[in-house]
């Protein structure tokens, strides 16, 4: 998270300053927008507490606009304009899918980004180096983490034959095809699942699963990054 508020702050430059500017100053926005549901992450949270952490007051030093598309990706565009609307300095987003919608409506405003697989090839900016127009962000980009995890859930799980790779919709079916490869490497029956909502809290399971008593094991992908058992 550190990661993309010191892109943000970069981005805004001198107009977004602690608390102990003078009160004349117009207080910056920073919009945040997330696809999923308020209720089912812990990122707005911890986006809030870091930029706390580092002077910048809510509601006196900075204003954070957050909007939340509760799964309905649809929405995204919708969402991103109305941010533009309010004149944000900028907006921090996740995933590919979320800007993807965002850049489409969103010309003339900062747009940061975290957890986006591989920018290039999710065609969010043009190269790494040099992400030309209004868009950049930070990536953990590594063709070979899938292998890592699934090595490391062998390890944690002996006998471990099936894993779920649980997806969203802004992964492409290439991304999710090579993760499938690198589990038949090792020696793996793999099933992927694309939910096409956001699941309601306290019943977040995937269809696709079977109801049997044998466990499950899933390995997120794309913008959901950890693994779970």
């Amino acid at each position: 998270m550190r990661a993309i508020l010191t892109v943000i702050l970069v981005a805004l430059g001198a107009t977004l300053a602690p608390a102990v500017a003078q009160p004349a100053v117009q207080v910056p926005r920073v919009g945040f927008l997330y696809p999923g549901s308020r209720q089912l992450t812990p990122i707005f949270d911890a986006f809030r507490q870091d930029l706390a952490s580092l002077g910048y007051v809510e509601g006196q030093s900075i204003i954070i606009e957050p909007r939340f598309a509760e799964g309905q990706y649809e929405r995204l565009p919708e969402i991103a304009a109305e941010l533009a609307r309010l004149k944000v300095s900028v907006i921090a987003m996740q995933g590919a899918v979320t800007v993807r919608a965002a850049e489409k409506v969103v010309t003339g405003t900062p747009i940061v980004f975290v957890i986006v697989v591989d920018p290039v090839a999710e065609n969010v900016v043009a190269n790494l180096e040099r992400p030309g127009g209004n868009v950049t962000g930070v990536t953990t980009f590594d063709p070979q983490q899938p292998r890592k995890q699934l090595e490391l859930l062998k390890e944690v799980i002996p006998g471990l034959k099936r894993v779920a790779l649980l997806g969203d919709q802004g992964i492409r079916e290439d991304a999710m095809k090579a993760k499938e490869e690198q589990a038949h490497a090792l020696g793996l029956q793999s099933q992927s699942l694309i939910p096409t909502q956001e699941p309601p809290p306290r019943t977040r399971r995937p269809r696709g699963l079977d109801d049997s008593g044998q466990s499950s094991t899933l390995l997120q992908t794309s913008r959901r990054s950890a693994c779970a058992v």
